[in-house]
């Protein structure tokens, strides 16, 4: 790595976000490089690619809480980190090189008609493999274009102010509320006032539905009925009305060809003035008015009441 040794370009870079949050140390995550191990890339080149990557990850960093240092032995923890070969396996003992919760580091080669990037996120405290970044691009120049990506994919999961708290599904009320043991669709016809994002939701005697959106649109739903669980779910293709709520257009448009279709799972009050339950839905990461990073697994909790 001689023809690299660029260390001074990315110290003189480096951006270290506040380390302290109201509850303590936040993450820290080392920056240590991207290894050219054939020497296929100029330094200029490779210099631009980590410099972007280090932009990048401060930019994150500074929306999700946690801090982004590169450390001065860092070609040492890229070659621990890489090794011989970008498969899953880390060699043991990042620890004892390198104080932070996660190394950052990746590989780029170059083949007959590409080049791919392979970008990882691994755990010091156990050589854990977080999240892992691989792709082919036409030029190192397609690459540099899509750097928000790149980070995204190798960091974004890796994040516990993501991964651990924020993506959570909220814990389901208190079981003490009697619920209706078996519902009829007519129990269910009427007005609701939906969970965020809903203004109100009105229910028909054929089981469709229309969600008003906060004032950007309506969305269609059908209502499913299970014994004694409630399920209403969309009925209709995604289209950016349906995010605009919380987003801006431009940035609902990129959700359209991302996010799953949505579905409520509730249970009815004995009342039948309340539906409580889950709603399944698309956890994003924003960044600079783009979608960076998207869960489809994501649930939380939601609450429909009768509006009378």
């Amino acid at each position: 790595m001689g023809r690299r040794a660029i260390a001074v370009y990315l110290l003189l870079f480096l951006v270290t976000v506040a380390a302290h949050a109201s509850n303590g140390v936040r993450p820290v995550f080392a920056f240590v490089g991207v290894y050219d191990g054939a020497e296929h890339f100029t330094t200029a080149e490779i210099r631009v690619l980590e410099n972007r990557i280090t932009s990048e990850l401060v930019e994150i960093a500074d929306s999700e809480g946690f801090s982004i240092t590169i450390p001065s032995n860092r070609e040492e923890i890229l070659e621990l980190l890489i090794g011989e070969s970008l498969d899953d396996t880390v060699p043991a003992s990042l620890s004892k090189h390198v104080s932070a919760y996660a190394v950052v580091g990746g590989k780029i080669d170059r083949n007959a008609d590409s080049i791919t990037i392979e970008l990882r996120s691994v755990r010091v405290e156990d050589d854990a493999l977080l999240a892992v970044f691989n792709a082919p691009f036409d030029s190192i120049q397609s690459a540099l274009g899509t750097v928000v990506d790149i980070v995204a994919g190798a960091v974004g999961p890796a994040i516990p102010s993501i991964t651990d708290e924020t993506r959570a599904a909220p814990p389901v009320a208190d079981a003490d509320v009697t619920v209706r043991e078996e519902i009829a669709l007519e129990d269910l016809v009427g007005e609701w006032s939906g969970d965020q994002g809903l203004t109100t939701v009105e229910v028909f005697s054929d089981g469709t539905a229309v969600a008003s959106l906060n004032g950007v649109g309506t969305m269609q739903l059908r209502i499913m009925i299970d014994g004694k669980v409630v399920r209403a779910v969309q009925d209709e293709p995604n289209a950016p009305r349906m995010y605009m709520s919380s987003f801006p257009y431009t940035v609902a448009v990129q959700m359209v060809d991302i996010a799953r279709p949505v579905q409520w799972e509730f249970t009815l009050s004995e009342n039948g003035t309340t539906l409580h339950g889950i709603k399944d839905t698309t956890f994003f990461q924003i960044s600079r008015g783009r979608v960076v990073w998207a869960d489809n697994t994501y649930s939380r909790e939601a609450v429909w009441t009768r509006r009378e």
